[in-house]
């Protein structure tokens, strides 16, 4: 940089942000002999990112030894691009009236009086929420369209000004489009509001400051103005840039990516001079240039729209290209050495090993981050001194990302380096870039609130409230409360509504009461704290007890009464509509009873509800329309997930955020999670938006944008770019084609690969496809999911795969049983487990999870039938309640029997264990139903009483201890027992029972079971036989065959492959190939039932018959053992056993 004080314009461009490092020292070490050495220094640069950054390049660079990096950063002003105007005199403004908060309310009280109003109202869903929509789109045109604002100041109803013809050198020919009929309210509405402002608007602020520069009425607020890192500037920030350069130096060092497609650029924008930036509408097709690739064309268009603006003034960047001396490039290397230096792209050879731009697919976002923590720790390995700190992870959705990616880099594993050693390690990650809502309890306490108020109180919602930390605290209480509260919710039936006239305002019509209200929930446990313990009858109006509670839940109950309390004060008050400051002190009142008046919780949404008010009441008299609630909620809401956190961008660990706060900052590796169409889709314009009208050269598109941050992303990256994305669908398993800018890069890679390989060999080398799970055998096979390299590191995930293949091999081996120790102890569940889900021993050896957790949505409905679960509860209750009044002598008789059924049936309904109203008689009828139709059966079979005794046992075996206890009810050679359960869940359990009591030397015929078929609403009686009658030998030798089975259970995955075990054990010897057990395993693989199986998730996507089901192999092993132990139960129909009466189904246990 040339040592020139005096004042002027200097602009250039440069490749990427690292190489303004040197521009912005050379700028801070030099300075006029005649300086104050107190003088602040002013760099303006793009975003919090870039500004963290280069504070720390400064600190290593500026004074610094040669060779060292003991320099200093001090008396720096480091700010954003706004800053300009206040360096040019304009006055800063604490609360100015057009900003978006205050500026929005200024709709709203101006838009009751426009003729649209009503039919806007009905569009946006409210007075407010219309007003917004409104504020924000013109506040967009401030900032994109100022030329059209200057117009409409001085009451003209036109468009943006559009560039016409040339007339000549300097001078063009300027088009001012008369705004369409159908869009004259918005300049009508804009004229009230700015008349109801009583302030100029921000572009002709700007026109203002240009003014006063330009007569000397007003100085430069700085010495000098160093502008760096930007990609483009806007016209109007241009022109003050220009005017300000009239009285001091001020330099622009823009971030250019392609110096050759500038120099190649600069005639056409040189000829724009003149313009003043006024620009034509952008064509509708992409400009091809030819000796240009064309994603680079395309791409780089906001490059070169933006070259043309800075033409329009005149303005000839001058270009700082820096010399590359590099013998051999990596395929990312060379990519940015072309979109650099040869934006027509040449072919270079890529090597087999190079890993340097790697693409990962895979079925969805949490798989991603596995998927990506894997490759970050194969960088570790791979790329010499790579460090946390020196990585990035771009999320296209910050907000769905973050949770999952805490979760999954706070996992500890156990990695292998090159020279053998295992140590386990955790790579620090720290998530930036995150909403107000994410780092705030206080805010998080806001949103709740708010969401309660206007919800219908679920009991998800209002817990969100109660679950802060600062109102526990406020009331001396821990977390440890909640486990009482649960338990109240959950016995008295707690639905939604917090009271009867709060469900009535949401529309609940239906005579429901209290019955699942939190009003509900809170009287019961009152009294239940209060009264003693006794049978359980309607107390003070008509409220039941809660039992259970004693004095030492009295802190809890009072709490969750006092919290609710204030809940239901506040949502009384929400039902009128008040102004936007009563709101806010409301809402501020309610905070402040919650957590308490020096609450730091609440520094930070009291802070948003007071800028709100004051935002209310800057205009005049300050705003006197009442809005809904919902309405203002919203409003709310959207201020404080708007405004950002804490934003810790530069970190000793790796930093995971959005694209904007770090996008182009180098790092030695970018990663980019979640490239995906849902969450990179363009957003359309809204119709009213009338920069939609006029697409501009020069102004923001998003689908320039979109790709052009992918770019960014790609060139800051010196040693590694990784990509995630969808490859799959997670319902079907088809495959799922790139979004639009990712298929375009992969096209570039492939043109950019010199290689003769067909092009499915070369993507094979930059795309990565991935199983669906971490546990794939696939994760640990050498070459399985990338070439040359084992790629999972997960230790669970480790082991089932080593289980299901090998880590050296090229393809799955047979499987090897893992080294267990078996307990001593064999529980009677596990030998009924071990008969009809094998598969779950193996599963908890390795720690995997069989099922995917699903959270129960709260519906926040009031049920209008019970579901099985909730009938056989009514039943065994019903049974216990028959059993007890049958047993006590002093009170058998009918009336009693009645008196007490009648009581149970009041106490479920107030308890909200049935619908309300003959609903609920109908569930409660249908219990009782159930069980006289069962207590029937049992009399009939021959049981003298359906009570089931409970029986412990214990038996020695050569190969374990079986322990446990059963309960059944029993004649001389039957034994039985009654449930609501389906008789399939039942018969494993019928037939071990069998084998149990014979082993101890009480042989039984066969089990009764009484079971129920919730499709006839019946019950059904099922006999579980032995085909050959038992023995204790017999017995015995069975029993210890299970033990064996639930061994080899745990060692090895008892998977069934559909009918392949059936067709094993058939062993059917016809010749038929369609019984064989090969084709029932090839019929069960090509399925899309074994997409979603529990054998794809341990074999991978192409097993082998012979690889699973060896002859000698020990899944063969297993249920050979199993099956000699008990081979069945199995259905036969023609069973009959003395019983002619009944309809029965015999199962005969071979």
């Amino acid at each position: 940089m040339a040592e020139d004080f005096s004042s002027g314009l200097q602009v250039s461009y440069v490749a990427n942000l690292a190489q303004i490092v040197q521009s912005v020292v050379s700028y801070l070490n030099s300075s006029p002999a005649n300086r104050d050495i107190f003088a602040s220094d002013t760099i303006v640069v793009p975003n919090a990112g870039v500004r963290a950054w280069l504070l720390q390049q400064i600190a290593t660079s500026v004074g610094a030894t040669p060779g060292e990096v003991d320099g200093i950063s001090a008396n720096i002003n480091i700010g954003y691009v706004g800053m300009i105007r206040q360096m040019a005199g304009h006055a800063r403004i604490q609360n100015d009236p057009w900003d978006i908060e205050p500026l929005t309310i200024a709709v709203l009280d101006c838009l009751a009086g426009l003729p649209e109003a009503p039919a806007l109202a009905l569009r946006y869903g409210g007075m407010l929420r219309a007003a917004r929509a409104i504020a924000d789109t013109f506040d967009v045109y401030h900032a994109r369209r100022p030329q059209m604002i200057d117009a409409w100041e001085k009451g003209l109803a036109v468009l943006a000004p559009e560039l016409g013809n040339k007339i000549s050198d300097g001078e063009w020919e300027i088009i001012q489009p008369a705004l369409d009929s159908q869009d004259a309210w918005q300049f009508n509405l804009w004229t009230k509001v700015r008349a109801h402002i009583g302030v100029p608007s921000p572009p002709v602020q700007i026109n203002a400051l240009v003014s006063g520069l330009l007569d000397g009425s007003l100085t430069p607020d700085a010495e000098r103005l160093l502008i760096v890192g930007l990609q483009a500037l806007d016209s109007r920030t241009i022109q003050l840039v220009q005017t300000l350069s009239a009285h001091i130096p001020v330099e622009v060092v823009l971030v250019h990516p392609s110096p050759a497609l500038a120099q190649r650029w600069q005639p056409e924008a040189f000829a724009m001079n003149g313009a003043i930036g006024a620009t034509a509408i952008r064509p509708k097709d992409a400009v091809v240039e030819e000796g240009v690739h064309p994603l680079l064309s395309t791409w780089l268009q906001g490059s070169r729209e933006a070259q043309l603006v800075l033409g329009t003034f005149g303005i000839q960047p001058s270009f700082t290209v820096q010399s590359e001396v590099v013998p051999t490039r990596t395929r990312l290397q060379h990519l940015q050495h072309c979109v650099v230096h040869e934006p027509h792209v040449p072919a270079q050879p890529v090597s087999e090993t190079d890993f340097s731009l790697q693409i990962h697919r895979t079925h969805e976002l949490s798989r991603q981050v596995e998927i990506l923590h894997d490759a970050l720790l194969h960088a570790f390995d791979e790329l010499p001194n790579l460090e946390p700190h020196e990585i990035v992870i771009l999320c296209a959705d910050m907000a769905t990302s973050a949770p999952i990616l805490q979760s999954i880099f706070g996992r500890e594993v156990q990695v292998v380096d090159k020279n053998g050693v295992s140590r386990t390690v955790t790579i620090p990650l720290v998530v930036a870039d995150r909403g107000l809502r994410e780092v705030s309890e206080g805010a998080r306490l806001l949103s709740a609130v708010l969401e309660a108020m206007g919800s219908r109180a679920s009991r998800t919602s209002v817990m969100n409230v109660l679950a802060v930390d600062a109102a526990l605290s406020n009331l001396s209480l821990t977390r440890e409360v909640f486990d009482i509260w649960n338990q109240i919710l959950d016995r008295t039936g707690m639905k939604w509504g917090l009271d009867a006239s709060h469900r009535a305002q949401q529309g609940l019509v239906a005579a429901a009461g209290e019955t699942y209200t939190w009003l509900s929930a809170v009287q019961q446990s009152l009294l239940g704290v209060l009264l003693p313990d006794a049978k359980p009858v309607a107390e003070l109006g008509g409220v039941i007890p809660l039992d259970d509670l004693d004095t030492a839940d009295v802190d809890a109950v009072a709490a969750l009464s006092y919290l609710l309390s204030l809940l239901m004060d506040c949502e009384v008050k929400t039902r009128t509509q008040r102004t936007i400051a009563e709101w806010c002190s409301l809402l501020e009142e309610l905070l402040v009873e919650l957590c308490g008046l020096n609450s730091d919780a609440l520094v930070e949404p009291l802070k948003v509800l007071r800028s709100l008010r004051t935002s209310s009441q800057l205009i005049g008299s300050g705003s006197t329309t009442a809005v809904p609630f919902d309405e203002f909620a919203t409003i709310v809401v959207e201020r404080v997930e708007a405004t950002p956190g804490r934003q810790p961008l530069r970190t000793g660990a790796v930093t995971a955020t959005s694209f904007v706060p770090l996008r182009s900052v180098p790092f030695r590796v970018v990663c980019i999670l979640g490239y995906d169409d849902a969450v990179v889709s363009v957003k359309e314009l809204e119709g009213d938006d009338l920069t939609g009208r006029q697409r501009f050269i020069g102004t923001s598109d998003s689908r320039i944008d979109t790709r052009r941050a992918f770019l960014d992303a790609m060139l800051a990256a010196s040693d590694r770019f990784i990509i995630t994305c969808i490859g799959k669908s997670i319902k079907n398993n088809a495959p799922v084609p790139f979004i639009t800018p990712l298929a375009e890069f992969v096209d570039m890679c492939l043109d950019a690969d010199s290689s003769s390989d067909e092009v499915k060999v070369k993507t094979s080398r930059l795309v990565f496809d991935h199983p669906r799970h971490a546990m794939s055998s696939n994760n640990f096979i050498i070459d399985k999911v990338v070439p040359g390299m084992v790629w999972g590191h997960n230790g669970a995930s480790f082991t089932a795969g080593s289980v299901v293949g090998t880590t050296n091999a090229t393809q799955i081996s047979t499987v090897t049983p893992f080294s267990v120790e078996h307990p001593e102890v064999v529980t009677i569940e596990d030998l009924i487990k071990v008969l009809d889900y094998p598969e779950d021993f193996f599963l908890k050896t390795v720690g995997v999870s069989k099922w995917v957790d699903k959270v129960q949505a709260d519906t926040a409905l009031l049920p209008i039938d019970i579901d099985v679960r909730r009938l056989r509860e009514l039943w065994n209750e019903l049974r216990d309640l028959s059993e007890a009044t049958a047993s006590s002598p002093s009170r058998s008789s009918k009336k009693f029997k009645s008196d007490e059924t009648s009581a149970w049936q009041t106490l479920k309904k107030e308890r909200g264990a049935v619908p309300v109203g003959i609903l609920g008689d109908d569930a409660l009828g249908s219990a009782q139903s159930l069980l006289d139709e069962a207590e029937a059966l049992v009399k009939q079979w021959g049981f003298p009483t359906m009570v089931e005794t409970e029986h412990e046992i214990s038996l020695q075996l050569p190969n374990g201890v079986v322990e446990g206890s059963v309960s059944y009810f029993e004649t001389e050679q039957l034994v039985g027992f009654a449930s609501l359960y389906g008789v399939d869940r039942l018969r494993s359990r019928a037939a071990v029972l069998l084998l149990l009591l014979a082993a101890q030397g009480v042989i039984k015929h066969s089990t009764i079971l009484f079971g129920y078929d919730d499709k006839a609403n019946e019950i059904k009686v099922n006999n579980v036989f032995f085909e050959t009658e038992l023995t204790q030998a017999d017995a015995l030798r069975r029993l210890v065959g299970l033990i064996d089975a639930v061994h080899l259970a745990r060692a090895i995955p008892a998977v069934t492959f559909d009918g392949v075990v059936k067709a094993i054990i058939a062993a059917d010897a016809s010749g038929d190939e369609e019984k064989s057990p090969e084709f029932a395993f090839d019929k069960f693989v090509a399925s899309d039932k074994y997409g979603k199986s529990l054998e794809r998730r341990l074999f991978g996507e192409e097993p082998k018959y012979s690889d699973v089901f060896a002859i000698d192999g020990p899944i063969r092993e297993f249920w050979s053992t199993l099956t000699s132990a008990v081979n069945g139960p199995k259905f036969k129909s023609s069973a009959k056993h003395g019983v002619t009466t009944i309809k029965v189904s015999g199962y005969i246990v071979k």
